[in-house]
């Protein structure tokens, strides 16, 4: 048994009912027997509709327990439509009124003034003191659809599969898939439907694997490699490829001689196996289409492949450290050197 208090469309005042183990309800009478109902949903709906809610509209209402109390209101997609949202029709349904005569027109305007504002229409004529033209209006304004439900949306549906999603999210961040079809060991220049085609055709269905392939190769190429220092350059190395950006190549083409100049300053990537030089150069117009021209962020720059890059670029780091390390030999003792030389000079001297 449970001791309830209910209430009626959020209202202030609530009252006493008992719901039984059997989930039957009783309203206790002063001075009199319980008045029974079989549920408690039966029990909300005879008092609403003794409250003047039609049957066709207990569908709007809902009951909604919080702790001991329980209250029957209206449904959130039929609650909440506001005076100014429904002006244009509360106009035409009280001009409606006073035409036919059917209510006095002080009523009327009693009504319209008690609506000027109102965030909720229905729960204002809900407590209308004039109940018969409230239910009028509410009965009119109600065949207009100013309380219908709104239609729900129909969820978008992604029809992409998660590996398409995948690749769809590194041609985003990498602008290319290049570097993907390198971790497949297939051409460089595929398209995103040529993979996923491979993809399928080998039953390999699981972005995580590809993902962890493809980073893993692209962290190895920047852990291992000279000035490989970022997924560009790291997709340069994998791929031993980089595709012509005609359309920079024509921007960049025009706006230098809307400047007055016949060349760009432009960088230069020279690609190996494993490493990168970069460095500047000035590139002729005239040249543009005879180079890999492309943007890396917003620096026009041209690539190059050359295996022989790496083994120069070895020798010089090793140069470098060779020449950074030299003179570092703490075991040297400049003073027993020099002692033992500026003795010998003096000997002789003498």
């Amino acid at each position: 048994m449970r001791n309830l208090r209910f209430n009626f469309n959020n209202e202030v005042d609530s009252f006493e009912i008992v719901e039984m183990d059997d989930k039957t309800i009783h309203v206790p009478i002063p001075d009199g027997d319980d008045v029974v109902y079989d549920s408690l949903q039966q029990f909300a709906e005879f008092y609403a509709q003794a409250r003047d809610v039609k049957p066709e509209f207990l569908k709007n209402w809902v009951l909604v327990e919080n702790g001991n109390v329980v209250s029957f209101v209206l449904r959130a997609g039929t609650a909440g439509i506001s005076a100014a949202d429904a002006q244009d029709s509360l106009n035409q349904v009280l001009r409606e009124f006073r035409e036919e005569g059917t209510f006095h027109p002080l009523d009327v305007e009693r009504v319209r003034q008690s609506l000027v504002g109102a965030d909720d229409v229905m729960a204002t004529l809900a407590a209308s003191d004039r109940p018969q033209l409230a239910q009028a209006l509410y009965d009119r304004l109600d065949e207009l659809g100013v309380f219908a439900e709104p239609e729900p949306e129909e969820e978008e549906v992604d029809p992409r599969s998660d590996m398409e999603r995948y690749l769809d999210a590194v041609l985003e961040r990498d602008h290319t898939l290049s570097g993907i079809a390198a971790a497949l060991n297939v051409s460089p220049d595929m398209e995103k439907a040529q993979i996923l085609e491979y993809l399928e055709s080998r039953h390999l269905t699981d972005p995580n694997w590809l993902r962890n392939l493809y980073e893993g190769l692209l962290s190895n190429a920047m852990a291992d490699g000279i000035h490989v220092d970022n997924r560009f350059d790291a997709i340069l190395v994998v791929t031993q490829f980089a595709a012509y950006d005609a359309s920079a190549g024509n921007r960049y083409k025009n706006s230098a001689r809307m400047a007055g100049r016949d060349f760009l300053n432009v960088s230069k990537y020279t690609v190996g196996q494993r490493h990168i030089r970069k460095e500047g150069m000035i590139l002729s117009l005239g040249d543009l289409n005879a180079v890999l021209f492309c943007m890396i962020g917003d620096q026009p720059t041209v690539v190059a492949f050359d295996p022989n890059v790496d083994a120069q670029l070895e020798e010089e780091e090793a140069r470098r450290a060779e020449e950074e390390g030299y003179g570092e030999d703490e075991d040297y003792d400049y003073e027993d050197d020099y002692d033992e030389d500026y003795d010998e000079d003096y000997d002789e001297y003498e």
